[in-house]
């Protein structure tokens, strides 16, 4: 048996409008699959990461090369 590892975050409703400029912090940065899902939450709904901040990361898993790589869209002014 095979499992899909899926990443998700979520936000509070209206929390985030569109053209908002956001900072993402997390709290463990491991493989870069949760910074991701922040990052395409907030693309998605139309604001931009401003910055992001790790508390620890765990170099091993190379997650700060997966965010670093990752296509992040930003709104259009």
């Amino acid at each position: 048996m095979t499992r899909d590892v899926v990443s998700a975050s979520a936000c509070r409703l209206g929390s985030v409008k569109q053209g908002d400029r956001v900072v993402l912090i997390d709290d463990l940065l491991a493989t870069g699959g949760t910074a991701i899902a922040g990052f395409d939450l907030v693309s998605s709904l139309g604001a931009e990461v401003l910055e992001f901040a790790a508390v620890v990361a765990l170099p091993f898993l190379d997650g700060v090369g997966k965010i670093h790589s990752h296509k992040v869209c930003v709104p259009s002014s």
